[in-house]
């Protein structure tokens, strides 16, 4: 029988190769190296997807604490204000300038704060810590600080007029403070006198406890009514910054312009990429330094495919001379050992994509039990930064991940496919 028609990736093709991969090994077939083969290049796959799944969960909750704690960019003044011959540094004009920058299309609020340190003691305890003047109606409408499930008190009792403040949920801990408990703030920012600022003294009640979420923003502020405290830190008339929210945070810098065009020269604007700079960069560098050893995993699991299809090479050295003697082509035996590697290589990358999936799905369950296995924490997420930690599924890491599968198996699959095409059949049939 001669063939005569040497159609590329023909149905005969594949059937073949399909025939080999299935083939026991008393029929000379490597169905085992076959399946050992699948089940590396499928964890491989699932392993990479899972790495960056939870990586990307981790800086989705990051950065979700950082956008719940702080605004999306701030504005502050670039010279300082005199006020009554004393000189201050502030945004003066603070209420005109935020109802300025509101305008802007994407921008969902501009807020003025204070901003400043204090000492809070109590209980014989004392700690520095950063002091936020905020409007109550601003800290009472934000989700990350009132009504989250983590926070706890008398909220509306945060008004202005008032002595009262908010503590972070941490400092309140290491401090022994509760509800209803009395502190004291020093500032060095006090009364003027002709001889300068003398530090000053007041009592505040507790009157609601923060939990933002991230422990080392909870661990070092205190909340404050705004107009308390511009009284309190001499700042009247004054806000330290302005904080601004936008609807696309994550392109935070296509507003620079409109920002600073609206300021007029006199503050200038800092968006939260630059103030986490250092954070998000190291993050971008471990993704990168990840990619590159889990790729280095996908390979050698992708070597597995190739020494099954050398064996199937060597084990197939008869029936290859007897596809030459029937008229295959050089290249179509080349296609058939090509396409039983890139069968194996497509399948297990499915394989691995659904395990990655299942994964994400189930994150939380499985990093229970494993947290058990270990003896960890009954479910407690003993995280600084974030509260909780989740496998967030990325369709672009995906795609990655299946190209890189894929482009690897096929060009490791091209060699042992081109040492079946070389066979002499004559060679072939006398060793064979």
């Amino acid at each position: 029988m001669k063939v005569s028609r040497q159609t590329p990736f023909a149905a005969i093709e594949w059937l073949i190769s399909w025939r080999y991969l299935r083939a026991r090994k008393s029929e000379g077939g490597v169905s085992a190296i076959s399946l050992i083969a699948l089940i590396g290049i499928s964890l491989g796959v699932a392993a990479m997807i899972i790495t960056f799944a939870v990586r990307s969960g981790f800086r989705t909750e990051y950065v979700k604490t950082i956008l719940g704690n702080e605004g999306h960019a701030e504005v502050q003044a670039i010279e300082a204000t005199s006020i009554d011959g004393v000189i201050k540094f502030g945004l003066p004009n603070f209420d005109a300038m935020s109802a300025d920058l509101s305008t802007i299309e994407g921008v969902q609020s501009a807020t003025p704060l204070v901003v400043s340190q204090a000492l809070i003691t109590i209980n014989q305890r004392d700690s520095f810590t950063e002091v936020l003047g905020i409007k109550p109606e601003v800290f009472l409408n934000n989700p990350n600080l009132v009504n989250n499930g983590r926070s706890y008190g008398a909220h509306q009792e945060f008004v202005e007029g008032e002595f009262v403040i908010a503590l972070g949920a941490q400092l309140a801990w290491s401090l022994g403070a509760q509800i209803g408990d009395r502190i004291i703030l020093t500032s060095s920012s006090g009364v003027d006198t002709a001889f300068g600022s003398t530090p000053r003294q007041a009592a505040y009640r507790v009157v609601y406890i923060v939990s933002s979420g991230n422990d080392l923003v909870d661990r070092a502020r205190v909340y404050m009514p705004f107009d308390k405290a511009q009284e309190y830190f001499n700042m009247e008339g004054l806000a330290s910054r302005i904080d601004l929210r936008v609807d696309d945070p994550e392109n935070i810098e296509q507003f620079r312009a409109q920002v600073e065009s609206k300021l007029g020269g006199q503050a200038l604007m800092r968006n939260w990429k630059d103030k986490n700079a250092n954070v998000l960069n190291g993050l971008r560098t471990e993704d990168n330094i990840m990619y590159i050893l889990m790729s280095v995993l996908v390979l050698v699991s992708s070597f597995t495919i190739a020494a099954g299809l050398i064996m199937l090479v060597k084990n197939k050295t008869s029936d290859i001379a007897i596809l030459r003697t029937m008229g295959f082509s050089r290249g179509r035996i080349m296609r058939i050992f090509f396409l039983a590697g890139v069968s194996l290589s497509i399948l297990g990358t499915i394989i691995g994509v659904i395990l990655g999936a299942l994964f994400c799905v189930f994150f939380d369950q499985i990093f229970l039990f494993v947290n058990w296995i270990i003896g960890g924490s009954d479910g407690v997420w003993a995280l600084q930064v974030i509260d909780r930690l989740k496998a967030e599924w990325n369709w672009v890491s995906v795609l990655k991940t299946c190209a890189l599968a894929l482009g690897i198996s096929i060009v490791i699959t091209i060699f042992p496919a081109r040492s079946a095409a070389k066979l002499d059949p004559a060679e072939a049939l006398r060793h064979g």
